[in-house]
């Protein structure tokens, strides 16, 4: 009868422990989700979208490539997508969102995106009062790897 006991209690404490494990999993999945959730609402929020409607055209605007020729709404619409997949970039590379997710998600955007705001880019890394060759780097890691799909 004693085994019996065991044997039972151990089962028990098995399903137990599966029912935890299949709880905390369900959990996990749903924090994701949810986050990827909120980085696509954030992205595709109105005002970025405008902003980087705005970026595309000033990379097809031939008149528009040299640096000192934008107006100040372009630099503002510029810093604007600039500020978004740095931070979305930022979020990936803390490995908050998986690897190649953003780049493969938004790859043609990305890569029209950087390539129009690089004459900023260049600008601000190298003539701004504080320096700083690696500001906006996660927007450029996510470009180079939309490059690389």
């Amino acid at each position: 009868m004693e085994n019996v006991e065991i044997i039972f209690s151990v089962v028990a404490l098995i399903v137990a422990v599966s029912s935890v494990i299949i709880m905390l999993h369900s959990s996990w999945k749903s924090r994701k989700l949810s986050s990827y959730l909120e980085i696509f609402k954030y992205l595709q929020n109105e005002d970025v979208r405008k902003a980087r409607g705005k970026v595309i055209e000033i990379g097809e605007n031939k008149n528009k490539k040299s640096f000192e020729s934008w107006t100040d709404d372009d630099i503002k619409y510029a810093e604007k997508v600039c500020h978004t997949f740095d931070l979305v970039g930022i979020l990936e590379n803390d490995r908050l969102v998986k690897k190649g997710f953003i780049a493969k998600t938004y790859r043609r955007t990305l890569i029209l995106c950087w390539e129009a705001v690089k004459p900023m880019i260049d600008n601000y890394r190298n003539y701004r009062k504080n320096r700083d060759p690696k500001h906006w780097d996660k927007f450029e890691m996510l470009y180079d790897k939309a490059k690389q799909l």
